[in-house]
């Protein structure tokens, strides 16, 4: 009888060990998941870490997720398509993509994924590395 009670605490305290373990490393992460946890400074630039499409099967289900840099903190929040809660402008000479936060409206400044009309580079490879 007594076997068997330290055996359920046993097994009661690695459960509970496991689950505080799971809760703990979220709590952990660098990652703010509210942007409007602190108050935004706006017109203020933001370097931008992504902003990238995703969808499940259905296109109609379509968001952005858009990630960026607020104090060295990794900002994530999700953006629904067709909502007027954020504008993508392309700038082709841009070096570092950023965020601007105004009216409740996210402004994402990057470059474009593709240029055409580039010009050519000539030049011989020597040698692979």
């Amino acid at each position: 009888m007594k076997r068997k009670l330290i055996g359920l605490l046993g097994v009661a305290l690695s459960c509970l060990a496991l689950t505080t373990g799971c809760s703990s490393s979220n709590s952990d992460s660098k990652a703010a998941s509210d942007p409007h946890s602190s108050a935004m400074v706006e017109n203020k630039e933001y370097k931008l870490a992504y902003f990238e499409a995703k969808a499940n099967s259905d296109i109609e289900h379509q968001y952005y997720s858009l990630g960026f840099y607020k104090s060295g903190v990794l900002v994530k929040t999700d953006l629904r398509n067709g909502s007027d809660n954020y504008q993508e402008i392309i700038v082709p000479d841009l070096e570092t993509p950023y965020v601007k936060f105004k009216d409740d409206t996210y402004y994402i400044y990057r470059a474009p994924y593709t240029m055409y009309n580039q010009p050519v580079i000539k030049g011989k490879a020597t040698k692979k590395e």
